[in-house]
C-alpha cells in the first residue's frame, strides 16, 4: 500500500513502502566542531546531513552555541542546541550509543524535536558520587513537516518550549525528570 509508509521520524518526507529498501530512512552523515576559547567560553557547532522533508543548511545545523562557564559547576548556553525534553536528547542522532538499532519509533518517531533556539542555564553539584544536575530551558523551534508522501503539502510547526530537567547520575545509573510546556 503505497499510502502507508515506514519514516524514520515525521520529519522525513519518502518513506519504505510496498517491500522496497530506502537506505535513506536512516542514514545520516554529521560533524561536530568544539572550540575551546578560554577557561570560560566554548562554541559548538553540529551539522547532521539527514533526510528530511526540509533539507537545507538550516535544517541541517542541529548546535550552534556558546557556552558560558562564570565559575565551576554553572553552565550558561545561548544559541541552538539540542531540545533538553528526552532521555536521548544529548546523542539522539547518534546510532552507536545506544543499544538499539533506532530510538523506539513510537516514541521518538513522533516527537520530532531535535533542536531549538534558545537560552539554558544549568546548575551541577557533586554529592557524595551523585552528580545532580538541574536545567531550565527556554527556546523555540519551527519546522515544516510532511503531510503526504512524496508531495510538497506540509504543515508549519512554530512553538515555544520551556522546562526544568533535573538528572541524578551515580556509577552506570542515570535518573531523569523533565517538565517542558511546549506550546
Amino acid at each position: 500500500n503505497e499510502a502507508l509508509v515506514f519514516r524514520r521520524d515525521v520529519s522525513q518526507d519518502d518513506g519504505s513502502y510496498d517491500g522496497s529498501i530506502e537506505w535513506k530512512n536512516d542514514s545520516l552523515i554529521g560533524a561536530q566542531w568544539d572550540g575551546r576559547w578560554n577557561h570560560q567560553i566554548e562554541t559548538t557547532v553540529q551539522l547532521v546531513a539527514k533526510e528530511r522533508f526540509n533539507s537545507g543548511i538550516e535544517e541541517s545545523l542541529e548546535w550552534a552555541f556558546v557556552r558560558y562557564r562564570p565559575f565551576d559547576g554553572v553552565d550558561l548556553r545561548l544559541g541552538r542546541m539540542g531540545a533538553d525534553i528526552f532521555m536521548l536528547s544529548d546523542y539522539r542522532q547518534v546510532g552507536y550509543a545506544y543499544p538499539w538499532a533506532r530510538p523506539p519509533h513510537d516514541f521518538y518517531g513522533l516527537l520530532s524535536i531535535f533542536h531549538i533556539d534558545g537560552v539554558d542555564l544549568a546548575k551541577r553539584i557533586d554529592l557524595n558520587g551523585t552528580t545532580l544536575t538541574l536545567r531550565g530551558f527556554y527556546g523555540n523551534h519551527d519546522q515544516k513537516f510532511p503531510v503526504g508522501v512524496r508531495s510538497e503539502a506540509h504543515s508549519r510547526l512554530d512553538f515555544n518550549a520551556g522546562g526544568l530537567s533535573l538528572i541524578a547520575e551515580r556509577d552506570n545509573w542515570k535518573l531523569r525528570y523533565t517538565y517542558a510546556d511546549i506550546r
